[in-house]
C-alpha cells in the first residue's frame, strides 16, 4: 500500500469554531499514522501556537512536521529541530512598518517563539489577534528600533475592512519590487511574508524531506492562503466550510464542515477506504 502524505491547515480545517479538536478527527488521525502514513501541520500559525496540537495529536513522532508561517519554517517535533526556515529582512521589516503608519493599518512581527510589536501598535487590533490565540503574550520592541528584528510573517490587522486589507498588501508587492507577497488568511488578516513562501512551496520541501513522490500527497484546508497548498498537493481538498475560492482549485469539497469532523471524513475516504 502507497504511503499518504496528509497536510493540514488548522484553523477553520482541523479544529472546529472552538478551536476544539473532535474526538473522531483525533482517531482518524492517529489510525493512519499508525498505518505508516504522515501527517503534517500546514498552517500560517507561528510556531508557538501549534504546540498545543502537537501534544494533542501525539505527532513527536518519526514522519511527523509542523509548517509553521505559510512555509516559512520546517519543524520536526521529533528532534525538536527546524529543519529549514526564511525570514523577512530589517530592510523589509522597516519598509512594511513605516507604509502601515503611513496607512494606519496595524501589523506585528513573529520570531519563532515570540509576537513582536512596536509600541504605537499595542493597540485593540493588536489584542484582537492575541485573544485568537489562548495564552497568547506578545513583546514590545521599541518604535523604530528595526535594525536587529527578523520576522517570519508580518500580520496586518483590520476588524472592519477586508478591502482596506487587500489594497495594503497590494500597495507592498508594489513598493517592494515584488520582493514581497501578501495574502488574507481570515477576512481580518493580512499575511506578509518574503515573495515566493507559501503552504504549496512547504510541501515540496516536506516531500523531499521524507522522499515520497508528491502524487502521494493530499492537501485540506478552507482559506485563500490554502489555494497553493491544494494547487501543488497530488489531491486537493477544501472543507464544506471554505470559501468559493478555495473550492474552485479544489479536486474535492467535502459533505462535513469544520465543525463535523471533515478531516475525518478525507482520511477514511482517501487514506483508509478498508478501514471505516
Amino acid at each position: 500500500m502507497d504511503k499518504k502524505v496528509l497536510f493540514l491547515d488548522i484553523d477553520g480545517t482541523l479544529v472546529d469554531d472552538q478551536k476544539r479538536i473532535s474526538n473522531d478527527n483525533k482517531n482518524a488521525i492517529d489510525l493512519m499514522i499508525s498505518k505508516g502514513h504522515k501527517v503534517i501541520i500546514n498552517t500560517g500559525r507561528p510556531l508557538f501556537g501549534v504546540t498545543g496540537i502537537i501534544k494533542e495529536l501525539s505527532l513527536e513522532r518519526e514522519g511527523c512536521y509542523v509548517l509553521a508561517f505559510n512555509g516559512g519554517l520546517l519543524y520536526e517535533p521529533l528532534t525538536k529541530k527546524i529543519l529549514y526556515k526564511s525570514t523577512l529582512s530589517p530592510e523589509l521589516i522597516k519598509l512594511v512598518s513605516s507604509e502601515a503608519i503611513k496607512e494606519k493599518v496595524h501589523i506585528h512581527m513573529f520570531d519563532e517563539w515570540d509576537v513582536l510589536c512596536e509600541s504605537h501598535w499595542e493597540d485593540d487590533d493588536l489584542r484582537y489577534y492575541i485573544g485568537r490565540l489562548p495564552g497568547l503574550k506578545y513583546k514590545l520592541i521599541p518604535d523604530d528600533d528595526l535594525s536587529d528584528v527578523y520576522s517570519y510573517k508580518i500580520s496586518g490587522v483590520d476588524q472592519s475592512s477586508k478591502e482596506r486589507l487587500e489594497e495594503f498588501g497590494a500597495r507592498l508587492k508594489c513598493i517592494s519590487d515584488g520582493r514581497i507577497d501578501a495574502f488574507l488568511s481570515h477576512s481580518t488578516l493580512l499575511e506578509i511574508v518574503i515573495s515566493g513562501q507559501n503552504k504549496g512551496t512547504g510541501i515540496d520541501k516536506v516531500m523531499e524531506v521524507l522522499g515520497i513522490d508528491k502524487r502521494h500527497s493530499i492537501a485540506v484546508g478552507d482559506e485563500e492562503n490554502d489555494i497553493p497548498m491544494l494547487e501543488q498537493a497530488g489531491i486537493g481538498v477544501a472543507t464544506k466550510n471554505a470559501t468559493q475560492k478555495l473550492k474552485d482549485v479544489a479536486d474535492m469539497v467535502t459533505e462535513n464542515d469544520n465543525n463535523n469532523s471533515a478531516v475525518a471524513e478525507v482520511i477514511y475516504k482517501l487514506i483508509l477506504k478498508d478501514c471505516n
